[in-house]
C-alpha cells in the first residue's frame, strides 16, 4: 500500500530539481538578454546558496557545541 506516494518520491525529486535548473537557466538568459544586472555576480550568488547549504550542518554543530560549551561555565 502506498499511502504517501513513495513510489514516485524519486520522479518528483528530479522534475524539482530539472524545474529548478531550468529556471536558472532562463533567469540568466533574460539577465543576458535584456542586460539586467551583471550576470557574473548572479552566478557567484547561486553558487554561494550551494556552498551555504553544503555548509550549514557544520555551522549548526559548531554553534551547538558553541552553546553548550557557554552553558557550562
Amino acid at each position: 500500500m502506498d499511502i504517501y506516494g513513495e513510489s514516485r518520491a524519486q520522479a518528483k525529486i528530479i522534475v524539482k530539481s530539472i524545474l529548478r535548473y531550468l529556471v536558472v537557466v532562463i533567469v540568466f538568459f533574460v539577465m543576458m538578454k535584456w542586460n539586467l544586472g551583471n550576470l557574473i555576480s548572479a552566478f557567484l550568488g547561486v553558487l554561494g546558496l550551494k556552498v551555504s547549504a553544503y555548509v550549514q550542518p557544520f555551522a549548526h554543530k559548531l554553534i551547538f557545541h558553541w552553546k553548550q560549551r557557554r552553558a557550562k561555565k
